[in-house]
């Protein structure tokens, strides 16, 4: 569903629907990261803000990945919070 969203974000933003493209991209990082904490193993739970639920994880060592992973994880996370 991430990637479906993403596809349209992106025809949005070639058709210059800006505002459509942004929100579609808003709710393609928001599904990625959701999905991202299932595959860790939680449940990401119903909100907004699953960026915030997954810092929570990481930075109170319930996630404790190699090094590349995490960085990995806090460049999602960061790029997410843009959106």
């Amino acid at each position: 569903m991430a990637h479906e969203d993403l596809e349209v974000a992106e025809e949005n933003f070639e058709r210059e629907r800006h505002p459509a493209a942004v929100y579609q991209a808003e709710l393609s990082a928001q599904k990625a990261i959701k999905a991202l904490i299932s595959a860790l193993g939680f449940e990401p739970g119903k909100t907004h803000h699953p960026t915030l639920v997954l810092r929570a994880l990481v930075r109170g060592g319930l996630v404790n990945l190699n090094e590349d992973a995490m960085r990995a994880i806090e460049e999602a996370v960061s790029y997410a919070m843009v959106l």
